[in-house]
């Protein structure tokens, strides 16, 4: 069947998107699981100076992307290349590619859009949340959160580079 046999659907406009929160930064999903779609995107709000653990890790499941909307993102990947991407920039990574990110500036926040192929990925930023919630509120604090974040990574796919814990 080619494409123009095919039957035509209406695009869906999604203005708003499910805001969560993980950590200092903000997530917005914009497309994915939730609205049907074959992609998953979010637009991340990065805070200031923000970098997950500084150590490599992959998604085994999908390919990803970032469009950087403001601010500029510092990505580095498993042969020391570092690319620092500004606004109007994107950057790819194919599944199984082992890279760390973080905001290049420490005095300025971040914004881009991270898309996942398939879609399915965009849902761990609640996960983590939900879960860092739960943690606080039972006593623990985001120093013994680690356990059961590799917990949610596993389940996801995302990997962490072999010989690290986080």
């Amino acid at each position: 069947m080619s494409a123009t046999d095919r039957d035509a659907t209406p695009g869906i406009i999604n203005r708003s998107g499910r805001l969560i929160r993980v950590g200092p930064n903000q997530v917005r999903v914009l497309a994915g699981i939730e609205t049907g779609d074959p992609i998953g995107a979010v637009e991340y709000s990065i805070a200031p100076g923000f970098a997950p653990p500084p150590v490599l890790h992959r998604h085994t499941r999908e390919d990803a992307g970032w469009f950087v909307l403001q601010g500029a993102l510092a990505l580095t990947f498993e042969n020391d290349q570092t690319v620092v991407a500004g606004p109007g920039d994107s950057v790819t990574h194919p599944r199984g590619c082992w890279f760390r990110w973080g905001n290049a500036n420490a005095d300025e926040a971040a914004r881009a859009i991270c898309w996942f192929a398939p879609a399915g990925f965009e849902q761990i930023f609640a996960d983590i949340a939900t879960a860092a919630d739960e943690h606080l509120a039972a006593g623990g604090s985001m120093d013994d959160f680690l356990p059961t974040l590799l917990a949610i990574r596993a389940r996801y796919g995302d990997e962490p580079y072999p010989g690290t814990a986080s």
